[in-house]
Order: C-alpha cells, then sequence, then structure tokens
C-alpha cells in the first residue's frame, strides 16, 4: 500500500517545514484514482457487514472485489476476491481495508485508568486508532477496551507504561492494537525528543537534500540502494509506477502490508526470458527481479498461512480451498528461485499452510527450514497435539506421479517372513512394484504419491529441516488426531518425505505424523534406472509414523538357479515372481563374479526366468543383481531418530484398518546396503505382531544406544536357514549392538531375530536371556594359554536360548553335558579314559552299555534286559570270530517236554525255499515268516504261542537333522595381531529340524535257532518212521 496522505503532507516543525516529494504523491494519487476507478465501475461497489453474508453472496463473476466493515471479529473484516464463475466457488481475503485511522471516543464510561472508548468500525491491527482522552489518569498502567472488546494496557512506543497524570483530558492519543497491548505512537517525553531531532537535522542538511533528490529518482543506482524506496503489495506492483532512476526498491507485503511476503527487487534491464514468478511487471512497464541475499520465504511468492484455530473455526470451508493452489506455487516457486541462483536456503513461517494434491521437488543444493513443529507422541493418542512451528498439510488425495522401479519385496529371496504364531500370517518388506508381471512380460512399477521428493534422481546436498507434515483428516483437518475413535485415515497418500539416490541430504528436526500408507520417510536408491548413490546422508532429531514409519530399500537381488554357456552366448536363470522388473526385450544385469553383463531378452520357464543372449560366461556367478547398483548408502547417519508404526488414534492396528499386513516401524533392505551408523535410533512396533524392526539384506551396520520397543524384530540368518533355502538371496551380516535395547516387549526368538553374525556387546557381556549371535569368540593372544577359571564352590554353565543348560561343569569337576557330544572333526574321534577305567554309557542314574577296563568287553548296562537292535531299527550283519552263546541253562527253563505231534505235523507242511531280498540282488535260502504262520494256524496252533514267530510294528521314526558350517578362523602373527587371512573350519551343528528316518510300518520275523530245532525234531520223527516201517517190512 503506498504512503498515506497525512505522513506525505505532514506540516514539519515550523522552522523547517517538510517538503511533500513528488514520487510519494504521484503514487497516492495513482492509488487512489484506480480505487475510485474501481468502485464506479462496480468491480469493488459490494459492501457487507459481515463475512457470513459476504460467504453467502456467490452470484459475481471471478476476480470481482468486496469489502467487509464492521463483523464484531475484526479479522474478518478486509477487502475480499471472488474465487470462480458466478454462483459457484468462494470469496479469499486479500487485504486489510485502506482506512488510513479510526476513530474513538472516550466519553467518560469507563474510568480514568480503564477507558472504554467507542469506534463506528471494529478495530484491527493494520489501523491506525485516533483516540481523545476524557479525563486524567491517577495511576498506573492504564487499560484501554474498544466496542467491550479484550481489555488492552496501554504502553507507549518503548513499551512503558503510562506514568499517572501521564493522559489529561483533552489529550489525543494515535496508537495501533498490538496483541494485548494498545502502543502509542509516541513516547511521553516526545517534546524533549522532538527537539534533539530537529537539531540532528539541521546538523544533517546536506544528507537530507540528497535523500531528498533519491526520492525524485535523480539519484545514482550505488545510493538508492543504500536508500530504497518503500511500496506496498506485491500484487499490487503492476498498478504502480516507479519513477526513472529507482532501481531498487522493497515491497512491504505481498498481498498486504506486513503479511511476510515482503522482499526487495531489483530493477531488470530487459524483459526476463523466461518470465519466471520471481519476476514482477510495474505500470510503466519495468520488470524486476527478487534480490538474492535476502531470506526467502515463500510468502514472497504468495504462500498463505493459517492458524490451528482458523482451521478449526472454518471447519474444512471453501474459503480454504484457495490456499492450496496459492501454497503448492509458492513453495516450488521460492525453491526454484533458490536452485537458480546456485542453491542456498528458503523459509516457511509458522502455522500451518495447507496444499491439495500436490508437494514439491527439490533439486541441488536448495534447504527448505521451518520454524519447528510440535508435540506429538504417538504412542500417547489422549495427550494433546499442538500446532506450532510450521505445519505442512496436503488436503487431497495426493497425485501418483512417482515411481521406483527395482525395489521389490523380495518374495523368494527372503523378503518376506512367516509369522510363528499365527498360519497365514507373513511379514513382508514393502514393494514398489506392482505384481502384474505376466510370462516374461515385467510388472509395472507402483505409481506413488510423495508429497516431498527429488525432480529427478541425483538432487544432492539439499535438506529440509524444522517443521511436521501431516495429512488433512476429518472436518477441520487436525481434530480427528486428537480422538480416540474413529476408522478415519486421512488424506491418501504414500510417501510423506523421499531421498531417492541423492548423497549429503540432510533430514532435521521433521517430524512425519498421520497414516501414509506405504512409509513416513523413506531413503531409497532403486539401482535400476540410475547408479546408486545414497552416501553421506544424515537424518537429526526427526521421527515418522506410516505403514511403514522409516525404510531405507535398494534394489533387490536373486540367486541364480542354473547358468549354461555354449562358447559364445549363454543363459542365466532366477526366480520368476509377479514383480519381476526386468525387460523382456533385453537389457542390463549385475552378476556378483562378472559384473555388468548385457542380455538380449528373457524367457519364462516354469517357475523361473530365464535371461538370454549373454555374451560373458556366467558360470560360477551365484547371485544377480540390479543392473546399476553404484556406491551405496555408506557413511550415512541416523542420529536422535525414531520410527514409529502406523499408530492410528483409534488404537485400532493395520490390519484392522485395511492395509496388507502388520504395521512396521523400521524397515531395511537391499544391495548395496551398507556401513550406515545409528546414534540413539529407537523403533517402535504398534502391537506384539507388528514388526519393530525389519532387517532383511544388509550388512555393516552399527547401533550406538537406541532400543526396539514393542512388537517383533526381524533379521534374516544365511540363506541355507531362511524358509526358502533354495532361492534365499541376502542375509543380516556383521551386525553391530553398542548398547543398543530390546525392551521387554519384544519378540526376539530366533525364528525372527536371526542375524547371520552379529556383535552386541551389551547381549554378550552382561547377563544373558537369549543368544543373539551364531558365532561368539573369546580370544587368546599368541603364546597365551587361554582360561576360564570358576569361582570358589560355584558352577560354570553354559545356557541353551530357552535358558536350558547346554554344559555343566560342577565344582567338584563334573561335567554335565544334557544335548549331543560331537567326537572328531574331519579326523578320527577319540574318547577316552583314565588308564585302569572304563566307560559307561547312562540314561539317568541307569546304566545301558559299558566297556569294561582291563578286558575291553562291551557289556549291556544290565543282564539280560536289553536288545541289540530293534524291529525298525536292525543290523545288517553280525561279525563274530567263533560263534554266538545263547543261555540253555535247565535252572531258568519250565515246561520241559518233547515237541508235541501237533506243532511237528504242521511244520510238514512248511517249505524251504529261496529268494531274494527286494533292496538286494544275491540268492537266500530259508523261510518265510508269513507261510509259516500260516501253515501252523492251518493245524490249530496259534501262531505266536511259538517263540520262533517273531512280529514288530512301529509308527514314524525320526532323526535330528545335523549340517555341516563353515566358519573362518583369523589368523595371527608373532606380535598375536591379526594378518587379515583366514582358514577354513567346519562344525556340525544341529538345525533344529527332524526328518523323517523310517516310515512307520510292521515287519514278521524267525528265530531261526528255534526253526533249526523244529526241523531236526521233524526230521528225526520221519527217521524214526521210515526206519520203523523199514523194520516191519523185513520181519514181514
Amino acid at each position: 500500500m503506498v504512503e498515506l496522505a497525512a505522513t506525505i503532507f505532514a506540516d514539519g516543525p515550523s522552522a523547517d517545514p517538510s517538503r511533500p516529494m513528488k514520487p510519494l504523491i504521484r503514487d497516492w494519487g495513482t492509488w487512489l484514482e484506480q480505487t475510485l476507478l474501481a468502485f464506479t465501475s462496480g468491480a469493488g461497489s459490494i459492501l457487507k457487514t459481515s463475512r457470513a453474508a459476504l460467504f453467502a453472496d456467490l452470484a459475481h463473476n471471478a476476480d470481482t472485489s468486496a469489502w467487509v466493515m464492521g463483523d464484531p471479529t475484526a479479522a474478518y473484516n478486509g477487502i475480499y476476491k471472488k474465487n470462480g464463475a458466478s454462483g459457484t466457488g468462494s470469496w479469499t481475503r486479500i487485504s486489510d481495508l485502506p482506512f488510513s485511522f479510526i476513530i474513538a471516543s472516550d466519553i467518560g464510561a469507563g474510568t480514568p485508568n480503564a477507558i472504554l472508548a467507542t469506534t463506528s468500525i471494529p478495530v484491527s491491527g493494520s489501523a491506525l486508532v485516533w483516540m481523545n482522552i476524557f479525563e486524567a489518569n491517577t495511576a498506573s498502567p492504564v487499560t484501554v477496551s474498544f466496542n467491550g472488546g479484550s481489555t488492552l494496557t496501554i504502553k507507549t512506543n518503548s513499551g512503558d507504561d503510562v506514568e499517572p497524570g501521564g493522559l489529561v483530558s483533552g489529550m489525543v492519543l494515535l496508537g495501533i492494537v498490538s496483541g494485548s497491548t494498545f502502543r502509542l505512537l509516541s513516547d511521553q517525553a516526545i517534546s524533549q525528543s522532538l527537539y534533539a531531532a530537529r537539531d540532528e537535522a539541521e546538523a544533517a542538511q546536506t544528507a537530507a537534500e540528497a535523500a531528498r533528490d533519491i526520492a525524485a529518482g535523480y539519484a545514482s543506482d550505488a545510493v538508492s540502494q543504500g536508500n530504497v524506496p518503500i511500496y506496498g503489495t506485491v500484487v499490487g506492483l503492476s498498478s504502480l509506477s516507479v519513477p526513472i532512476g529507482i532501481n531498487l526498491i522493497r515491497l512491504n507485503g505481498y498481498y498486504a502490508a506486513g503479511d511476510g511476503g515482503g522482499a526487495m527487487y531489483a530493477k531488470l534491464g530487459a524483459v526476463p526470458s523466461p518470465v519466471e514468478a520471481w519476476h514482477k511487471q510495474s505500470a510503466d512497464g519495468a520488470w524486476w527481479e527478487i534480490t538474492a541475499g535476502q531470506d526467502i520465504h515463500v510468502e514472497m511468492f504468495g504462500a498463505v498461512r493459517r492458524t490451528a484455530d482458523d482451521l478449526i473455526a472454518l471447519s474444512g470451508g471453501p474459503i480454504l480451498d484457495g490456499d492450496e493452489p496459492l501454497n503448492e506455487a509458492a513453495f516450488q516457486n521460492a525453491h526454484d528461485f533458490v536452485e537458480a541462483k546456485g542453491g542456498g536456503n528458503f523459509y516457511g513461517l509458522g502455522n500451518v499452510y495447507l496444499f491439495g494434491d500436490t508437494g514439491w521437488r527439490y533439486g541441488r543444493a536448495v534447504k527448505f527450514r521451518g520454524a519447528g513443529h510440535g508435540k506429538w507422541m504417538p504412542s500417547f493418542p489422549t495427550e494433546a497435539k499442538t500446532w506450532e512451528g510450521t505445519n505442512l498439510i496436503p488436503r487431497r488425495t495426493g497425485t501418483r506421479d512417482y515411481t521406483a522401479r527395482g525395489i521389490t519385496s523380495c518374495e523368494l529371496s527372503g523378503g518376506w517372513r512367516n509369522s510363528l504364531d499365527t498360519p497365514g500370517r507373513v511379514f513382508k518388506l514393502l514393494s514398489f512394484m506392482n505384481r502384474d508381471a505376466s510370462v516374461a512380460t515385467p510388472a509395472t512399477p507402483r505409481a506413488m504419491s510423495v508429497f516431498i521428493a527429488p525432480k529427478e534422481r541425483g538432487q544432492d546436498k539439499g535438506a529440509v529441516e524444522a517443521c511436521r507434515i501431516v495429512p488433512w483428516i476429518g472436518a477441520d483437518g487436525i481434530s480427528t488426531y486428537s480422538t480416540q475413535s474413529g476408522s478415519d485415515l486421512g488424506a491418501d497418500w504414500d510417501i510423506a518425505l523421499l531421498l531417492d539416490t541423492v548423497e549429503g541430504f540432510h533430514v532435521s528436526d521433521v517430524q512425519v505424523r498421520g497414516y501414509w500408507r506405504m512409509i513416513g520417510i523413506a531413503e531409497v536408491s532403486p539401482d535400476f534406472e540410475d547408479w546408486s548413490r545414497s552416501e553421506a546422508n544424515i537424518f537429526i532429531n526427526s521421527s515418522a509414523t506410516g505403514f511403514v514409519g522409516m525404510a531405507i530399500r535398494s534394489g533387490s537381488q536373486y540367486k541364480i538357479q542354473a547358468t549354461s554357456w555354449n562358447g559364445s552366448t549363454g543363459t542365466v536363470t532366477i526366480p520368476w515372481d509377479a514383480e519381476n522388473p526386468f525387460p523382456s526385450t533385453g537389457g542390463q544385469i549385475s552378476l556378483i563374479n562378472s559384473g555388468y553383463v548385457t542380455y538380449t531378452s528373457t524367457t519364462r520357464s516354469g517357475s523361473n526366468l530365464v535371461f538370454n543372449g549373454l555374451t560373458v560366461d556366467p558360470t560360477g556367478n551365484s547371485l544377480l543383481r540390479n543392473p546399476y547398483r553404484g556406491t551405496g548408502f555408506s557413511t550415512g547417519a541416523f542420529i536422535n531418530c525414531e520410527a514409529w508404526a502406523l499408530w492410528h488414534h483409534s488404537g485400532q492396528k493395520a490390519e484392522a484398518l485395511g492395509f496388507p499386513g502388520p504395521s512396521e516401524g523400521f524397515q531395511v533392505s537391499g544391495f548395496p546396503m551398507r556401513g550406515l551408523n545409528f546414534f540413539n535410533f529407537s523403533a517402535f512396533g504398534e502391537d506384539s505382531v507388528s514388526p519393530a524392526v525389519h532387517l532383511h539384506n544388509c550388512f555393516d551396520f552399527n547401533f550406538f544406544g537406541g532400543k526396539a520397543e514393542i512388537g517383533i524384530v526381524l533379521a534374516s540368518p544365511i540363506e541355507s536357514l531362511q524358509d526358502l533355502p533354495t532361492t534365499a538371496a541376502g542375509s543380516t551380516n556383521n551386525l553391530g549392538l553398542h548398547g543398543f535395547q530390546f525392551t521387554s516387549s519384544i519378540d526376539k526368538r530366533s525364528g525372527y531375530w536371526h542375524p547371520r553374525s552379529v556383535r552386541d556387546l551389551q547381549g554378550q557381556w552382561n547377563p544373558l536371556d537369549e543368544l543373539l549371535s551364531e558365532t561368539f569368540m573369546l580370544k587368546a593372544l599368541e603364546n597365551q594359554e587361554f582360561w576360564l577359571k570358576m569361582a570358589a564352590s560355584k558352577n560354570f554353565r553354559i545356557k541353551k536360548s530357552d535358558g536350558t543348560d547346554a554344559l555343566t561343569i560342577f565344582s567338584s569337576g563334573s561335567t554335565t553335558i544334557p544335548g549331543a557330544v560331537t567326537i572328531g572333526s574331519g579326523a578320527t574321534g577319540l574318547l577316552s579314559s583314565v588308564s585302569g577305567f572304563g566307560l559307561s554309557l547312562r540314561e539317568g542314574t541307569t546304566a545301558r552299555l559299558q566297556i569294561l577296563a582291563t578286558s575291553g568287553s562291551v557289556t549291556p548296562g544290565e543282564d539280560n534286559t536289553q536288545n541289540l537292535g530293534t524291529g525298525s531299527l536292525r543290523w545288517a550283519q553280525l561279525f563274530a570270530g567263533t560263534a554266538t552263546i545263547n543261555t540253555s541253562d535247565e535252572r531258568l527253563k519250565r515246561e520241559i517236554e518233547a515237541i508235541t505231534e501237533l506243532v511237528l505235523d504242521a511244520w510238514g507242511d512248511i517249505e524251504w525255499c529261496q529268494y531274494r531280498f527286494t533292496d538286494g540282488e544275491r540268492l537266500h535260502f530259508g523261510l518265510v515268516a508269513q507261510r509259516v504262520k500260516a501253515a501252523l494256524e492251518k493245524h490249530g496252533l496259534e501262531a505266536f504261542e511259538l517263540g520262533l514267530l517273531c512280529y514288530d510294528e512301529w509308527g514314524d521314526v525320526y532323526e535330528d537333522v545335523y549340517e555341516e558350517r563353515e566358519v573362518l578362523v583369523p589368523l595371527f602373527n608373532a606380535d598375536g595381531i591379526e594378518t587379515g587371512e583366514y582358514w577354513k573350519d567346519v562344525e556340525i551343528v544341529p538345525t533344529g529340524e527332524k526328518r523323517l528316518a523310517t516310515p512307520a510300518g510292521n515287519r514278521y520275523g524267525l528265530r531261526y535257532e528255534e526253526c533249526f530245532a523244529v526241523e531236526v525234531a521233524y526230521q528225526r520223527r520221519r527217521m524214526d518212521r521210515i526206519e520203523a516201517k523199514l523194520t516191519t517190512e523185513a520181519v514181514l
């Protein structure tokens, strides 16, 4: 707004009257003429006594202006602009009323020290108030209330209270409403100040003359920059003519003076090409540009702020719709201006900025900084949320225009983890791909809505700082977050803040809240269309909620199933899944040994995907990766950050709210995903089945302090121990936990938390509830013996993961090993006793097997109570030097008598035969047990009463599964220092699995020594009968 007439035509001291400056007079006259023209043409002829009355009247064309005067709410009075066609749209307040001052009357209704004054229109902070004094004050401070409104303390210009008697009857005060005070334009000692000012003015007459010349437009550029003329607003610049010779101006605001959009503009020598948002043209045809070197605020580009109270009062009303495009354009334009000038900062002030379906896209070396953020603790839904600082609120469904091909859920590579308790529940890595691959045709990238993202990959060295990002929810955008009911998820957005293939980016003091459908804060590098570069990104004092609170993801890798090479071309085969990202028409892949290789096509072969036309022999490669893996993520850091799962205000969990699975706090997987450090970093699930931490393919991560709280923690073991060992590709390796806490609310059973290798200082050196590492070594240096010394009368115990003993050495020296013992590794095992003592194998206190001292005889634990083998577990051969000895002591037998004729008669029907076993080739001779049984039963005998016939029956027999595990053992030099070389050792360990050794079944058998006895008796009877017959015939 132009200077007021009272200022331009001020009298000044009588000794040196003020001389009005012609440029200011011309500006004021032009403004007055335009205002009169606007009203006489009907453009501004709408006058309402309340804002509500104006909002109800939409029958006006777009850009029509209107005034609201007399609304009881002072902030609602002002100049408004119509949005939209007649009969639709809304009104937007664009400026204060252009009154120079408001007259207030003190008619003595109050007291001398508590004045009650009245005005014809409501008082606002943008107008000068002229008020008479009815009677002198008698005390200090003095207050005033206008129109029965709030009580304001009268302050002098320097901020002091009015002295008793300082206000006298008939005095006229000039002041403005400022917060809870009515501040006067002068101090009570104004007279003395005026005399002093006059003396100084006379002493500086030469400088005053120069200033007057500058205002008239006749000074040089250098001088005018030090004495910058001040004009009204950016939107009003197009109607102002700036005098020739003035090349630098200051505007007091964008829409209205003091709205934060004021800026310095420099005159351009020609029409800019292209014309950008930071270029403005004045009425005289000159072009102006925002100058560099000043703090750049989004208000300089037309951003509009609201307060939380505004949002609640307006309750989503149409007046807010106009904020969205203004802020979307302002933030992007402010960013682009800074980027065009070579980088730097742009700022957002306090309160709320509303966006529609778009946030902004960042470039290189541009940093946004807000004014901080309020308090919002996800785990305390009843605790009040506060809205101070800078709040960025998108209101609409986000535009899904961002993709990142190549980041999959690693379905077959280990990214899907089964629940240990709920069949069918799977904890999945997020996928940035759709599951729409068909045959060899690849899947399409998932289109995502991202509020803040790079313009393109590789936009390094930027920052987002000191703000809150939260989607609109409910009627007014914020209040629903403070309730504890309902299922509203707010505006539909996927990701709040995305770092994609950037380096040196800072995220500081950023608070992401709300129910982002994918991730709150994400750092990714897909490795598919650009070389991976995500090093040295720093996250400080930031936190995020979402379906996944924070995630670090990069390209997937795949276990090669087969390779081929015919001398000139080759193929590589990997598992196929519905998220296959590889183009079927050819491209580039990365092989772990051969590096980057091109292929000509892909084909689907059953459950596999085949890459054809390789010109490099792929033999010996075990892993395939995305085509542009780059340098990875090393030297990045997260400092004092928190990653939260969804944490809906109602207490409902993600699955109940329609999400595809449990929400996760922090998720990591990709290659090369290494070298990140976390300082006092904490991750939170939302209930007992929600992963607080989900780590898959990553290595060389270090956590210093911090914690995991609520839910489960997932980390991937070596591929052979994963759910899909033949296709698993990637594990959690060399994980360093340095004082990182797992609270009592965390489930870290080995089926979930099983890093391939880990260093957990707190877990390993403090009393353990659970062993976190597969390999823990205490190492002695060269020429040292290794001792573990027990305390007096105390035992030494090694505990298993469930808390039971694996080994106990008692203070007496006796040792108990509850589990299996493997003797020997790569050589003959040796088990020996001290000379003169035998060995005994016991079950509890019961002896089962003994090797006697001196003689070496192997005996059962007890006489005649144990078998050698069972019906289902038989010895193949028995080798003996002489023969076996069976007990035949008469003292141990009863009912001794000759074999009965019935048995011998039946035996005569039994046929000796020859046969081959089903699993052998040699010819054998003997009996068939079932035929023996049939013959006995045919003669009326109960077959199983005869000890010669046996029958055994058993259920499924299982055995423990063991595997050989390769261990790298470091080598040391003579000084006890690691050389960096290793030798390989092999250990045999149980996998925890059991396999079927012998299926359930039954088997018949015979005691051949008894069969032979019956056969001999039968033959003896037969011979006796033959001899008797021959004797009878001889007699005859």
